[in-house]
């Protein structure tokens, strides 16, 4: 066996030794106080610490945690696995970690952490471990009826908070002297609810074609369904703009009287009852004259 493999083998024992002593000083200890503050979390947390920082074996350590009857293996892993606040509270690897770390803690008169303060104002009789399936799904529920566990050769109590009883609906009180103040139906508020605008629907203008209209729109579109309707359809020509109105001839009143022409005269410039009666007057005097004549 060389020197190296020799110092080695020394300082590994040297090493144990010391795990050894403290982990037996720290059993020593006796503690007055049975509650627990700690979450699961930070009791997890603070024994993997200690286990990492002074390198003792897991079999050493679960042995420190209760001589008389070790806890298992699987139990601690199950335990390290957890996360949560209540995850491993039925896991008595929980309170037997709590308590050893807490010995260690008065061995090397460490003060109390601010989370440990906090926890003994809201809690004076330390955490309560019964705890709903929502609160911690993994583990279930904390069994009420292990109240204690041995902890270095004696019994530590743990403490259980009785579930407070579900408050009982409180009814309004009725009248005794008359039953004929309560309506015989209570009127139920409606909501009154904003009419919705519906949409307004277009309605195109019809326009009304005369039949001639008609008729060429008609031959238009029969046009443009035998052509395509790429091609433009020929212009409509516009009907000619009607001539202006001339102005009428004056007439003459019939209440006016009507002076017989000259005799010889030409009836020009003369209305048609004029000429006639001009007309008339030429064959009533042409006969006395021819009568004169012969005589």
């Amino acid at each position: 066996m060389t020197k190296e493999s020799e110092g080695e083998a020394k300082a590994k024992n040297s090493k144990k030794s010391r795990n050894d002593l403290l982990l037996s000083k720290v059993c020593s200890i006796e503690l007055v106080d049975s509650r627990v503050f700690d979450t699961c979390d930070e009791v997890r947390v603070k024994a993997l610490n200690f286990v990492a920082l002074h390198k003792c074996s897991r079999a050493s350590f679960l042995r420190a945690l209760c001589q008389s009857n070790p806890v298992k293996p699987n139990s601690w892993k199950a335990f390290v696995g957890f996360r949560g606040e209540f995850a491993g509270a039925n896991n008595r690897s929980y309170y037997l970690a709590y308590f050893f770390l807490e010995k260690l803690r008065v061995l090397q008169g460490e003060p109390k952490s601010v989370s440990r303060i906090a926890s003994e104002k809201k809690f004076p009789n330390g955490r309560p471990f019964t705890h709903s399936r929502e609160e911690e799904p993994s583990n279930g529920m904390f069994a009420q009826h292990f109240m204690g566990m041995t902890t270095g050769g004696y019994n530590v109590p743990v403490p259980v908070m009785p579930m407070p009883a579900p408050p009982i609906p409180q009814m309004p009180p009725i009248p005794t002297s008359s039953y004929s103040s309560y309506p015989s139906s209570i009127p139920i508020p409606v909501p009154q609810v904003p009419p919705v605008p519906q949409p307004m629907m277009y309605v195109p203008q019809m326009q009304m074609l005369t039949p001639a209209e008609y008729t060429q729109a008609y031959n238009q579109g029969a046009q443009m369904a035998q052509v395509g309707y790429t091609t433009p359809a020929p212009a409509i020509p516009m009907p000619p703009a009607p001539a202006p109105a001339s102005t009428p001839a004056p007439t003459s009143n019939p209440e006016d009287p009507v002076e017989p022409p000259a005799p010889g005269a030409s009836p020009t410039n003369s209305t048609p009852s004029q000429a006639l009666q001009g007309a008339a007057a030429t064959l009533l005097s042409a006969p006395e004259e021819s009568n004169v004549s012969e005589l």
